[in-house]
């Protein structure tokens, strides 16, 4: 009888990489490359609502954020990945992710390094009091994000995923064993039949903290949470 605990390892051979000018691909073909190489996975999670299907995810753990992330691979950029990551290996596929969602391709240690404050002097050592504004808390939120009164940084939860990078800085703090507050405001319309976008909710340049929140509570209904 066979041993079926027995383990066979067989290694690939692309058919694309035989022959002495080879032969172009089809998606299926570099699709399976991806997913041998480890830069794909498969998820349902773009179907969550159904929970049907199969789709390609991209791994891209800890680059852009300091956590677990992942993209979705549409079909018509399976053949641009393919080539990316060929030419240029994971730095093809950090660059294919930021060209994807519009963002600079950098490591988050580079980015988080120009909130440092110990070198950057970024703000007030003796306060460090963050204040987080998050609009349409029951969808898909977009959050603001305030150090000392003055805005940080802004964006929404799946694209920029601005909570991740937050979370990347209080780590960084309690690291550093530099103590900081929090304080949190919930934003919802006053009229629920107008989305928050369709107001100017983004502060102006240089508009505080303090002035902001009295000119937003005109059309909005604030929640402080704790």
């Amino acid at each position: 009888m066979k041993d079926m605990t027995e383990t066979h390892t067989t290694e690939r051979t692309y058919y694309y990489d035989l022959g002495e000018h080879g032969i172009e691909p089809d998606h299926e073909s570099m699709a399976a490359f991806l997913l041998d190489e480890g830069v794909v996975y498969l998820s349902a999670m773009w179907d969550a609502e159904n929970n049907e299907g199969a789709y390609l995810c991209i791994n891209i753990n800890d680059y852009f954020h300091p956590a677990a992330d992942s993209e979705d691979l549409p079909w018509k950029d399976i053949p641009k990945l393919f080539d990316m990551y060929r030419k240029d290996s994971y730095d093809g596929v950090a660059q294919y992710v930021a060209d994807k969602r519009g963002i600079p391709n950098k490591h988050w240690k580079e980015t988080y390094k120009k909130l440092d404050p110990l070198e950057e002097n970024s703000y007030n050592k003796d306060m460090k009091k963050f204040t987080q504004i998050t609009f349409n808390p029951k969808g898909d939120s977009y959050n603001l994000f305030f150090l000392d009164g003055k805005l940080l940084f802004q964006g929404d939860y799946y694209h920029d995923k601005v909570e991740h990078l937050f979370e990347g800085i209080t780590i960084y703090l309690s690291f550093m064993k530099e103590e900081y507050s929090r304080e949190r405001w919930f934003a919802e319309t006053i009229d629920d039949s107008v989305e928050y976008w369709e107001y100017d909710f983004e502060p102006d340049n240089d508009e505080k903290l303090e002035k902001y929140l009295k000119r937003i509570e005109r059309v909005f209904n604030l929640e402080k949470k704790r």
